[in-house]
């Protein structure tokens, strides 16, 4: 059985810019929470819902 399809570059390019920016947001939040004490849970919270938010726009 054969699978064939196309794709939307301008989707794609979305998709990737999307991975990009919430990788990095996540990163950022991670870097943040590991630097302050006083506020890690916040930055913990920031950045799992910055990366569900990610992942659940490209699925």
């Amino acid at each position: 059985m054969e699978v064939t399809g196309c794709h939307d570059l301008r989707v794609v390019i979305l998709f990737i810019v999307i991975a990009v920016v919430s990788s990095y947001l996540f990163l950022h939040a991670s870097l943040r929470a590991m630097q302050n004490e006083r506020e890690r849970i916040g930055w913990i919270l920031t950045g799992a819902v910055t990366i569900g938010l990610g992942i659940w726009l490209m699925h």
